[in-house]
Order: structure tokens, then sequence, then C-alpha cells
């Protein structure tokens, strides 16, 4: 299943966001066992410093919540355009629903 939307990153055990996203992420649920497998890309809403293979908590905006690293992917420029930068996500363990 294909998730898109926009979510928040957190670093470490903290409780604030430090920045926002637009994520895209392919789930892969396992029927015999129900482990998910994800990963996908996002892009920030502003310009941050992200440390490549700092560990990371997403939250979806469907509140689900999963631990990932980012990797940096750079887009050439195209005509007069500037630079875009887009993350590759990798996560670690499954997506959860936070509780509330």
């Amino acid at each position: 299943m294909i998730l898109k939307g926009t979510g928040n990153l957190y670093r470490g055990a903290e409780t604030e966001p430090f920045v926002s996203v637009k994520y895209s992420l392919l789930v892969d649920v396992s029927k015999s066992t129900g482990n998910h497998t994800w990963s996908g890309e996002c892009i920030l809403t502003r310009k941050d410093v992200i440390r490549e293979g700092e560990m990371l908590s997403i939250e979806l905006d469907s509140g689900h919540r999963g631990n990932c690293s980012l990797r940096k992917k750079v887009n050439k420029a195209v005509m007069g355009l500037p630079v875009r930068y887009f993350y590759q996500i990798t996560g670690m363990g499954n997506l959860t629903k936070k509780e509330d």
C-alpha cells in the first residue's frame, strides 16, 4: 500500500517535532507475521540539517509512527530552477498507531 501525506519528524525521545515533511511511503504488511516493511521519500517543508544515518521518528497524518533514518537525494536543477533536496526514508520496525 502507498501512503502519501504530511507528517512530522522527531529526534530521539523528543516530544516536539523539529520539522514537517511531505512523504510518500510504500508499506508492505506481511500476512503471516503482521510485520511492516516500509520505505519511501520525503521532502522537508523547510531547510534543515539532517545527519545521514541519524535515528529519527516520523509521525504520519494518520497518527501512525515509526523509527527511520534518512539519506539525502539530490535532483539536478532543471534550466533555471533551484536544486531540490529529497530524502530517502528507510523504516525500522512497524508503523504503530500513537496512543492517546
